[in-house]
């Protein structure tokens, strides 16, 4: 498995992190999961990572199927965990979901230890996405 680069740290792995919502489409995610991917100069994904409150929505599995990626569903007490790593803040996600950053937090839940972001989530319409690099193959 090839790795990247950036900033000086080489991952081996790279997780995208997924918030969305009600309105969101996955032709819309998966637009910015690639707009994010080429902006850092990401080739291949190791998985989808998204919350696990949202288990009931398709959005996750469509996306996941279109990027074909595994999935990898994020439980709530990793994602409060991981809550202080992450580089935003969202009042509106506070309220809505107890997290005030989703997707930052499923990417670097997902990428493992000493995980890092490669910058902080970009949203687009009713969706966020974030990425996040693991040094371990």
């Amino acid at each position: 498995m090839g790795s990247l680069e950036a900033g000086g740290v080489k991952f081996y792995r790279t997780i995208a992190g997924l918030g969305w919502n009600s309105h969101a489409t996955a032709e819309q995610a998966v637009h910015i999961v690639q707009e994010m991917m080429c902006h850092y100069g990401v080739v291949n994904l190791t998985c989808l990572a998204v919350p696990a409150f949202k288990t009931s929505r398709q959005l996750a599995g469509d996306v996941a199927a279109m990027l074909d990626v595994p999935l990898c569903w994020v439980n709530d007490a990793e994602l409060a965990d991981i809550q202080p790593l992450c580089l935003t803040y969202s009042d509106v996600a506070r309220r809505l979901t107890g997290f005030a950053s989703v997707a930052e937090g499923c990417a670097l839940v997902a990428a493992g230890a000493e995980a890092q972001l490669y910058g902080p989530g970009q949203k687009h319409g009713g969706i966020v996405c974030a990425l996040a690099g693991g040094k371990k193959a």
